[in-house]
């Protein structure tokens, strides 16, 4: 049994070598949901949509005009039964960017457009995106430079009626790219993190208010980019992403909403999913099949990269964790042989240049060839015992053939013994007359 109040991950579908790079994904009650991404056939625009509670894929079928085949960058976020794709598209021959915000109706599988271009002039790469409670959309961050690949701070505001402004740079964050974002209770929704000026790590918090469309800084914590966040009424957790060492991650971070502090990295009583940049991390509701006595809340991992020229990952993992989680245990209050650590992870190219003012590196939990044998050796297991219930059938099958062939030789035969036992009768009758 797992010791009292450690979360514990648990692997949906396991991570396998994919050639399959994903353009945006979110989750939507309990459809995780994939828009295009870069396949072996090319780049492609299609929908996939991974139930939770089945646990596989499905690809959907949808009209209407969406998110193109080669866009420049793509962010997406649940908006109520519909999902909402931020994307950038560069126009061919010139230097002009062109931004649309493309809504799927999941109720319908219909697309609809809204150009953001000429109303406002969002950045181009890097953004991120969140709805709130009542359905508005907030798109804030970015590289506002195709070129220059400067952060910004633009912060664009996409209401429920589809009515779009943009809110005064002086009252939104400090500018940043590839930070983390995510809805929050009380109609809020947080950012962190990211990369500022001159490739700098920021580890700060700010809540946005989307009743009074204000933004509130919060607190410092760890200084990430490419990372995962979500909320819940008690805890915002953080997930992966690289450090200000260049390190990918793959520890969790709690920040406490009535310590108003952040924790970390937080033990974790199970094996680990693969250090990752560029994930999706969201909370699912209600509970999947929970087990445990306690009350508990469910988040789910999707997909990310785990380094240069390393292919991305397409699994899909759930981590649980008790919803009391003012006492969970660090991993540093841990031994050393249960939280089997190690200190090297490859060096990410999201962060060009490591700041001046860097944490102190962390001991990362271990992801190391072991895991990777370990599924390799259970895929084969898997393959073997298929392969074997195949043997079972075809022998079942010949037996049946063999059994089927002897039964017709044996009627066959008796059907012969039938026709020479009627001759010789009708022989005796010939002579008797």
């Amino acid at each position: 049994m797992p010791p009292a109040h450690a979360p514990a991950w648990t692997c949906l579908q396991p991570t396998k070598e994919s050639a399959w790079h994903t353009s945006a994904s979110c989750l939507c009650g309990q459809a995780l949901v994939i828009i295009g991404g870069t396949g072996k056939e090319g780049k492609t625009a299609e929908v996939f949509v991974y139930h939770l509670h089945e646990l596989q894929w499905l690809k959907a079928e949808t009209t209407g005009k969406g998110p193109p085949t080669r866009p420049l960058y793509c962010s997406a976020t649940g908006r109520g039964e519909s999902v909402a794709v931020v994307w950038s598209k560069q126009q061919p021959g010139t230097t002009k960017v062109l931004v649309t915000l493309s809504v799927l109706s999941l109720a319908h599988m219909r697309w609809h457009s809204i150009p953001l271009d000429g109303t406002v002039s969002p950045p181009r790469r890097g953004y991120r995106a969140a709805t709130s409670m009542h359905g508005d959309i907030l798109i804030f961050g970015g590289e506002g430079s195709i070129n220059e690949h400067l952060p910004s701070n633009t912060c664009v505001l996409v209401q429920d009626d589809d009515t779009v402004s943009l809110l005064p740079k002086e009252d939104c964050p400090p500018p940043r790219s590839d930070h983390a974002c995510t809805v929050a209770p009380q109609d809020t929704i947080v950012i962190h993190g990211g990369k500022g000026t001159g490739s700098t790590l920021l580890g700060d918090m700010w809540v946005y208010d989307a009743a009074r469309k204000s933004w509130l800084e919060i607190c410092d914590g760890p200084q990430r980019c490419g990372h995962g966040i979500s909320a819940t009424e008690r805890m915002i957790l953080l997930f992966g992403g690289v450090n200000c060492d260049g390190v990918v991650c793959n520890d969790l971070w709690i920040w406490n909403v009535e310590g108003h502090h952040w924790r970390g990295p937080i033990f974790v009583d199970s094996m680990l999913p693969a250090p990752r940049a560029g994930h999706l991390f969201s909370l699912v509701w209600p509970v999947l099949d929970d087990p445990s006595p306690e009350p508990t809340t469910c988040f789910v991992l999707y997909g990310g990269v785990g380094g240069p020229n390393l292919p991305p990952f397409h699994d899909v993992h759930r981590l649980t964790i008790p919803t009391n989680c003012s006492n969970l245990p660090l991993a540093s209050e841990r031994a050393p042989a249960e939280r089997h650590y190690h200190n090297h992870q490859p060096t990410h190219p999201m962060l060009s240049t490591a700041p001046s003012t860097a944490l102190a590196p962390v001991h990362q939990p271990k992801y190391t060839q072991d895991r990777e044998d370990e599924e390799i050796l259970t895929a084969m297991q898997r393959l073997k015992d298929k392969a074997d219930a195949l043997d079972e059938q075809e022998k079942e099958l010949y037996s049946m053939e063999v059994t089927r062939r002897s039964r017709e030789m044996q009627l066959h035969l008796d059907r012969e013994k039938l026709e020479r036992d009627r001759t010789q009768l009708v022989k005796k009758m010939h002579k008797m007359d």
